[in-house]
């Protein structure tokens, strides 16, 4: 267990949590998510939905549950996260093709290799999913979602 701040970032009336534990993998619905670093990479490979509400690639960082006060309904409420890093859409100075972009319940697209510098934190009880991803070009990859 580590003592510490999470930032602004948990939002949704969170207050600073008592407590954070860093998890190597995360069962959610059946299926099992893992860091970056884990043996199966592709398992950190994921699709979220942030606020924008287009699911977008991403690459899981850490996974972690924190222990917070809950005001209004009792002591401690226990939650999931994962700290993903986005995938960046191809720069418009790119000349990719993207096949998929004509077919989006396919849920497939184009993305570059770039990895935005920020981090999101995804509840688990969030839209999450996996990702294949292919190479596509040198510097692209071709991403689709994995629902069940």
């Amino acid at each position: 267990r580590q003592h510490g701040q999470i930032s602004n970032r948990l939002g949704r009336g969170w207050t600073t949590p008592e407590f954070l534990v860093p998890l190597p993998s995360l069962l959610v619905d059946g299926r099992r998510y893992m860091t970056h670093l884990s043996r199966n990479p592709g398992d950190s490979e994921v699709f979220f939905r942030p606020l924008s509400g287009k699911p977008i690639p991403a690459k899981i960082r850490k996974i972690f549950w924190v222990l917070a006060p809950q005001p209004e309904q009792g002591p401690r409420l226990k939650a999931f996260f994962l700290a993903v890093q986005r995938y960046t859409p191809v720069s418009h100075s790119e000349t990719v093709p993207d096949p998929f972009q004509d077919w989006p319940s396919f849920g497939a697209g184009v993305w570059s290799e770039t990895l935005s510098p920020d981090i999101d934190l995804v509840e688990s009880r969030e839209f999450i999913c996996h990702a294949a991803k292919l190479p596509w070009t040198p510097k692209t990859f071709v991403f689709k979602q994995l629902s069940r």
